[in-house]
């Protein structure tokens, strides 16, 4: 259960700093994602395709970086 938790929480620092980069339209997708789902596993794999339609070389490194960890955490849950 922890696991999900930081999932949450580290997507929606992604969002934060999606917003800060005035990336305006990934962010609203995430957070569409997550406010959209009906159970917990459809929220995050909804998130997780989100996450991978971003262009990756649009962002910082640590962005990306964070972004890569938790479309691996989400595969560590689905698995």
């Amino acid at each position: 259960m922890q696991l999900q938790l930081n999932v949450k929480k580290e997507t929606e620092e992604v969002i934060a700093e999606l917003l800060t980069l005035n990336l305006e339209a990934n962010a609203e997708s995430i957070q569409s994602a997550i406010d959209g789902g009906c159970t917990g596993t459809e929220i995050i794999m909804r998130v997780r395709y989100e996450l991978q339609k971003i262009k990756m070389d649009q962002l910082p490194a640590p962005l990306q970086d964070k972004i890569r960890i938790i479309v691996n955490e989400i595969d560590k849950l689905t698995s």
